[in-house]
């Protein structure tokens, strides 16, 4: 992971101090993560829009991976999340642990509010 950074600050140096930035000086625990979608899981079909993300969990999507390796970066809102996505989201530690626990969340189960889904 050390060597990762290392080599980071090398080929993109601004993006690292950004985040050293957010991270040291501002006194925010900011990372960034990934984060699978499970076939059973809540979000499954309903859009970043839906999820409200942001405004619930306090974190940006910053990119989605879709399964067949496209990845959408600055995923626009009504951006669909499918099972097997990963979702690239950046925020601090608490609130992506959040995020987590509504990726985990099975269809049916409460979580974050959302918007209603396609279904409704």
């Amino acid at each position: 992971m050390a060597g990762q950074k290392l080599a980071q600050s090398l080929v993109r140096p601004h993006v690292v101090q950004f985040l050293d930035f957010a991270a040291e000086s501002m006194g925010l625990d900011v990372m960034i993560e990934q984060f699978r979608v499970d076939e059973w899981a809540t979000v499954v079909s309903r859009t970043l829009r839906d999820l409200m993300l942001r405004n619930n969990a306090g974190v940006m999507v910053l990119a989605v991976r879709k399964p067949d390796g496209n990845m959408v970066f600055n995923p626009p809102a009504d951006t669909r999340i499918a099972a097997g996505d990963f979702l690239i989201a950046m925020g601090r530690q608490t609130d992506l642990r959040a995020l987590d626990e509504l990726l985990a969340s099975r269809a049916g189960a409460q979580g974050l509010p959302v918007a209603p889904g396609p279904e409704a």
